[in-house]
C-alpha cells in the first residue's frame, strides 16, 4: 500500500513538471511571437514617419539666401550671413491612428513640429557681360550645424552654387529689377530623438491570453541626402532705402531618406490567470524604411531689405505647403 501511494506521488510530480515544462515553453514560444508582432510594427511606424519627414526635409536645400533681384555686374562682389529657422509639421493624430498589432502608436511621443535652425554664409560676383547672356553673376553658400538638445540630436551640411541673370534692370523710370535664379544645392544631415516608452497591454498568442509590458527607450533616427536643382522667378522694387523682393520658384530633388524606429529595453509576457507563467527578456528590436524626398516643390519667396552703399540688411520668408522658413540677412557689397 505504501509502495503505491509513493508512486502516486511520483508520478504527480513528473505530470506537474511535464506540464510547467510545457507551459514555459509555450509562453518561451508566444515571447518571441510577440517580439516578431513589436519589430513588425516598428517597421510600420518607420515607414509613416519617413513618408512624413520626406517633404519638411524637401524643403530645406533650397532655403537661403533670399536677396532681391538686383544682379551684380563685373567687378561687383559681395558677402553675407543668414540666420534662419525651417519648420514644418507632422500629423500627429494620423500617427496616432496608424493600425499596428501590439504597439500603440500614441504613447511614443513624436514633436508636432520639427524646427530646425539654418545659419549660412553666402558670396556672390559679378560675371562678364556678354552680348547675349547679358548681366549676370554667380553664388556659392555653405550651412552647418550640429547641436544636442535634452533628447534630441541634430546634425546637418548644406551646400549650393547659383547663377543669377537679370531680365529687367531697376530704376526710375523702370517697374522694377526682375532676374530668373538657376541653382542647385545639396543637404546631407541626421535628426535623432529618444523617447521613454512604457506599455501594458493585453494580447493573445497561440489561444493563450498575456499581459504584455514593454518597458524601453524608443528613438527614431532619419538620415538624408538630398540633392535640388532649383529655378526662381525673383522680383524687386527699390524705394530710397527700402527694397521690396517676391519670388517664386521650383525645385526638382532627388536622393534618399532613411528612418530606423528602434527601441532598447524589457519585453515581459505573463499568463493571464497563472501568474507562475511569465518570462522577462531584453529586447533591442528596430524597424526600418526607405523613401525619396518629394520630387517636386514650389515655393513663395518675400523680403525687404535696408541698404546703403556697402551695408545690407534684410529680412525674408519662404512657403511650402505646410513648410515655411523665416530669416534675417546681412551683407557686404563691394
Amino acid at each position: 500500500m505504501k509502495k503505491k501511494i509513493l508512486l502516486g506521488i511520483i508520478g504527480s510530480l513528473f505530470l506537474i513538471g511535464g506540464v510547467g515544462a510545457g507551459a514555459f515553453a509555450a509562453v518561451a514560444d508566444d515571447w518571441e511571437n510577440a517580439r516578431n508582432y513589436i519589430e513588425s510594427d516598428y517597421t510600420v511606424l518607420s515607414q509613416w514617419i519617413g513618408k512624413e519627414l520626406s517633404t519638411p526635409l524637401s524643403f530645406l536645400p533650397g532655403i537661403g539666401p533670399d536677396l532681391p533681384a538686383n544682379v551684380l555686374s563685373l567687378p561687383g562682389f559681395e558677402i553675407g550671413l543668414m540666420l534662419g529657422t525651417s519648420m514644418g509639421n507632422l500629423d500627429t493624430g494620423a500617427f496616432n491612428n496608424l493600425s499596428t498589432d501590439t504597439i500603440e502608436p500614441g504613447q511614443i511621443d513624436i514633436p508636432k513640429t520639427v524646427a530646425i535652425p539654418m545659419p549660412m554664409l553666402h558670396a556672390k560676383a559679378g560675371l562678364p557681360s556678354l552680348p547675349v547672356v547679358g548681366k549676370t553673376d554667380i553664388g556659392i553658400k555653405l550651412g552647418t550645424l550640429s547641436y544636442e538638445i535634452k533628447d534630441c540630436d541634430f546634425d546637418y551640411t548644406v551646400y549650393g552654387i547659383q547663377l543669377r541673370k537679370e531680365i529687367l534692370e531697376d530704376g526710375i523710370a523702370s517697374p522694377g529689377a526682375v532676374s530668373v535664379n538657376l541653382s542647385f544645392n545639396k543637404m546631407t544631415g541626421k535628426i535623432e530623438i529618444s523617447r521613454d516608452y512604457e506599455y501594458v497591454s493585453q494580447e493573445s498568442y497561440s489561444g493563450f491570453t498575456y499581459n504584455q509590458n514593454v518597458d524601453s527607450v524608443s528613438s527614431f533616427e532619419t538620415e538624408w541626402d538630398i540633392n535640388s536643382i532649383g529655378l526662381m522667378a525673383m522680383y524687386s522694387k527699390k524705394v530710397a532705402i527700402i527694397n521690396l523682393f517676391l519670388g517664386v520658384g521650383v525645385d526638382q530633388n532627388s536622393g534618399d531618406i532613411d528612418t530606423t524606429l528602434k527601441t532598447t529595453g524589457t519585453l515581459t509576457l505573463t499568463e493571464e490567470g497563472s501568474p507562475i507563467n511569465t518570462l522577462s527578456d531584453s529586447i533591442l528590436i528596430s524597424g526600418t524604411s526607405s523613401c525619396d524626398p518629394e520630387e517636386s516643390i514650389v515655393r513663395l519667396v518675400g523680403g525687404v531689405e535696408l541698404g546703403l552703399t556697402l551695408f545690407k540688411l534684410g529680412i525674408s520668408g519662404e512657403y511650402s505647403e505646410e513648410n515655411y522658413a523665416v530669416a534675417g540677412n546681412v551683407r557686404f557689397q563691394f
